[in-house]
């Protein structure tokens, strides 16, 4: 009985009640001038699955993507630039009365984006290769 009230104290002396402190959980806590989580500090490895499905028009591809086998991001999309560059977008959130459109889910350094967005973009090219194939396969077998 006396270890729980032990442990119950500690839970109660921690910020926002059970959440664990970032340096208690292993995390880098380097902050800018401003406050913010600097872009130098390197992100987690994140070990993004990613699943997309590729499009025709204006989006080429949307999907989900698993991150620390914990989180699902669905809504992913990759569009291409006027100059025909695939990027990625995130999810937004629908437009309301009186709001823009802003993301629901992001990348907080630039470490993760670029793990995250580089994991994006390697599968829609890897499934735009395979689709190409099956073009190439489709004609010869049609020749």
């Amino acid at each position: 009985m006396e270890e729980m009230v032990e442990v119950r104290k500690e839970v109660s002396d921690m910020p926002c009640g059970n959440a664990i402190p970032a340096e208690d959980a292993g995390h880098q806590t380097e902050k800018d001038v401003a406050g913010r989580e600097s872009d130098r500090v390197p992100a987690p490895e994140m070990n993004p699955k990613v699943q997309l499905e590729l499009l025709s028009g204006g989006k080429k591809a949307i999907g989900a993507v698993v991150i620390y086998n914990a989180v699902t991001i669905r809504g992913i999309s990759v569009v291409e630039n006027s100059k025909k560059n695939p990027f990625v977008k995130m999810p937004r959130a629908p437009k309301g009365a009186r709001t823009k459109h802003s993301d629901i889910a992001y990348p907080i350094n630039r470490a993760a984006r670029e793990m995250l967005y580089s994991a994006v973009l390697q599968e829609y090219d890897r499934l735009r290769s395979e689709e190409e194939l099956r073009r190439q396969e489709t004609k010869l077998q049609i020749s």
